[in-house]
């Protein structure tokens, strides 16, 4: 009897990892896009005022998400004479293409013409981050529960 309940309770809590790692996947888009906007909004006022290069205003921006701090540093080598290789990282590779030629194009324009292409890069961001935030309150729960609940069958099937 205590195997059993030990069988039903280890699936349970396997299932809650899982859960548990596709909600946090999830979450880490989110936060990757959240402060991908912030840097976008900073590079713009940064670049429209104080008229800074951009790799000086990225060197100094500090971000919460690892996923995001990859990519800065990817870029930061592709300043230095590297080729741009982004990290798939969290991201579908729709949204990595944008974000390669976001990064790519980066300081390569004229004042109004780099303020007005950042200007449309984030409104595309802000539609990522719009998805992210939907799919988080839609499913970000729904995966724990489902993922504890499929736990807890696969455990009692065993039976």
């Amino acid at each position: 009897m205590t195997n059993t309940l030990f069988l039903i309770f280890l699936s349970s809590v396997s299932g809650l990892m899982c859960g548990l790692f596709l909600s946090n996947r999830v979450k880490r888009r989110e936060m990757y896009f959240k402060d991908l906007l912030d840097l976008t909004d900073r590079l713009i006022s940064d670049i429209g005022f104080l008229q800074n290069p951009s790799d000086q205003i990225i060197k100094t921006f500090e971000c919460k998400s690892v996923h995001l701090k990859k990519n800065i540093a990817e870029y930061l080598d592709f300043v230095d004479g590297k080729k741009l290789n982004l990290s798939l990282t969290v991201l579908s590779k729709r949204e990595l293409a944008a974000i390669k030629d976001f990064f790519e194009r980066l300081g390569t324009l004229d004042l109004d013409n780099q303020i007005n292409e950042l200007s449309a890069k984030r409104a595309l961001f802000l539609q990522f981050y719009s998805v992210c935030q939907k799919r988080d309150s839609s499913f970000g729960k729904a995966y724990i529960k489902l993922g504890f609940l499929m736990g807890l069958a696969v455990g009692i099937m065993m039976i």
